[in-house]
């Protein structure tokens, strides 16, 4: 089994969880307590996007076979440290479940890409390009409803 093969098994357990996300987003009107609006919150959200995804501008800027785990250590140790902060946050507010469950998602799969990153010793560009998308489509969907809280709560 290749590489990008073996990523991409992998990759697909999480998939679902993504796509459950965001259709939960999108789903029907019920009624239900939702959590306040929290401007820390959302700015961290906004900052670790950015982040996230000068992380992987600055992976794809480089040769691939250039990409050694090493270079890039640092770097998941500070994101994933940062994602645990937003988990803990989110979980720590009231009726704020599908927030936390997001940032959960978010940092199972920032995990899932530093082990593969890890183990292959290398990233190429399809896997790179295509996990700084499924960031920020995550990133995005949890900006969202940010905002939403903040509508919600005027």
């Amino acid at each position: 089994m290749s590489n990008i093969q073996l990523v991409l098994q992998k990759r697909k357990r999480s998939w679902p969880c993504i796509a459950l996300l965001l259709l939960l987003l999108h789903t029907g009107c019920t009624v239900q307590y939702v959590a306040a609006f929290d401007e820390n919150v959302r700015d961290q959200i906004y900052e670790l996007a950015e982040t996230v995804d000068k992380f992987w501008g600055t992976m794809l800027e480089m040769p691939e076979d250039e990409r050694e785990y090493a270079l890039f250590r640092d770097q998941y140790v500070d994101i994933e440290t940062k994602l645990r902060s937003l988990v803990l946050k989110n979980e720590a507010r009231p009726g704020n479940e599908e927030s936390a469950e997001q940032s959960r998602i978010l940092l199972e799969l920032w995990i899932e890409d530093k082990d593969i990153h890890r183990e292959l010793d290398s990233f190429n560009n399809f896997l790179a390009n295509r996990h700084r998308r499924q960031f920020t489509e995550v990133f995005t969907a949890m900006a969202r409803a940010e905002e939403e809280k903040r509508m919600e709560n005027l």
